[in-house]
């Protein structure tokens, strides 16, 4: 059972998802983002497990999935841990050119991404993510930074 390689967990309360969230350590010293889901969500979990599978594979810099599994309650996903900074707060602490420069590299993640064929049978997440990118960009006009042209 991989729930059994975790000997710590640390919850995470942020994030847009209705997830239970947390930071674990693994038995060797690693860590990684663990989600868990109710189990009426298993075929949804499924596929965005599949596709972070698929993103890390095509070397996308996205958190590596490690492990998929369930129970009478619920669905687990384990993914390894990536370091970072919350964008909710990094924005105010970082230069002009600096955020320019995260945002090209945004940039070019997203056209790999959008370079990638899409599952037509999952075309009704698009209108999730369209209010997700929505409330994203009313963000950045409410926010100090702006650029010539945006």
């Amino acid at each position: 059972m991989p729930q059994s390689r975790i000997v710590s967990s640390q919850p995470i309360t942020k994030g847009w998802s209705t997830d239970k969230k947390y930071k674990v350590q693994l038995q060797d010293g690693r860590f990684g983002l663990l989600r868990i889901a109710e189990r009426s969500s298993y075929e949804r979990k499924r596929a965005e497990f599949s596709l972070a599978k698929n993103l890390s594979e095509r070397d996308l810099p996205v958190a590596r999935p490690e492990a998929f599994w369930l129970d009478e309650q619920f669905v687990y996903s384990l993914f390894e841990w990536l370091e970072g900074e919350d964008m909710a707060v990094l924005p105010s602490n970082l230069s002009d050119r600096q955020l320019y420069a995260l945002g090209c590299q945004a940039g070019q993640f997203l056209r790999k991404l959008h370079s990638l064929p899409i599952d037509q049978s999952q075309r009704a997440w698009n209108s999730f993510y369209q209010a997700k990118i929505d409330s994203k960009l009313a963000a950045y006009q409410a926010a100090r930074h702006s650029y010539e042209n945006d």
